[in-house]
């Protein structure tokens, strides 16, 4: 743990990498591993879907497209990593640097992150993230609940970006990119500012969280909150999404 008197220079680092198939499960199989790269404390490498499609259609299943979620002891750590990784070479990649300054739940291997709480109260572009390790005995269930938040946030007013991403029989996560703090909360509590009236379709991520405290979903789940202050590459043709 840092020194009370050390400025903390923990920073996260969120991926978007796509690669030619046997490629991108050879990085599946075989992720960066803190063991092997300095400076990495945390890795999590998953596939991506397309965001509110059927769970039965091949096309929401985007196995050459992955996410990478890094956390670093420093800037200079992911730095090096950004040189000496091979996955640029033939791939299109998009990656952000975030600090993460809220966080709930417990999730092994994040827990002991740092929480930069001079950032809370963000004005402007904020971060969300969840990782989950969903039970298998819940994946029905699971499935029934999250699509309908999947095609909320779809249409939600403020968001930048979303991602869902899933290591098969570990772990599940999301990732969205909103204009403002209060768009990110006006989707959790079911508020859409291009709606003029109530719209029932608005409220699927409360219905999905009270049906989470009647019976979760998941061993282990947390989600966090980011302010990103750099960003680089491109995804989808975008090349700016802060």
């Amino acid at each position: 743990m840092n020194d009370a008197n050390t400025k903390n220079t923990e920073i996260f680092s969120y991926h978007l990498i796509k690669l030619p198939f046997f490629s991108a499960l050879k990085m599946l199989l075989f992720p960066p591993k803190s063991k092997r790269i300095p400076g990495l404390k945390y890795s999590l490498c998953l596939f991506t879907m397309g965001l509110g499609r059927s769970v039965f259609s091949f096309s929401r299943y985007k196995f050459n497209t992955l996410a990478l979620l890094a956390w670093w002891d420093n800037e200079e750590a992911l730095d090096q990593f950004l040189v000496t990784q091979k996955y640029t070479k033939n791939s299109s990649t998009w990656y952000i640097r975030m600090r993460p300054y809220r966080r709930w739940g417990s999730l092994k291997g994040l827990d002991s992150a740092h929480l930069f709480k001079e950032l809370k109260n963000p004005i402007g572009t904020v971060v969300g993230l969840t990782v989950a390790s969903l039970k298998l005995s819940q994946v029905r269930r699971f499935t029934k609940w999250g699509k309908p938040v999947e095609s909320q946030v779809a249409r939600q007013k403020g968001k930048k970006l979303a991602v869902v991403s899933m290591r098969p029989l570990q772990k599940f996560s999301t990732f969205s990119i909103w204009e403002s703090e209060k768009d990110m909360l006006n989707m959790v509590r079911g508020r859409n500012a291009s709606h003029t009236e109530p719209n029932e379709k608005d409220m699927n991520h409360q219905k999905a969280m009270q049906a989470r405290s009647e019976e979760p979903f998941h061993d282990e789940f947390t989600t966090m909150r980011f302010v990103a202050f750099g960003e680089e590459g491109v995804f989808e043709e975008r090349t700016a999404f802060l």
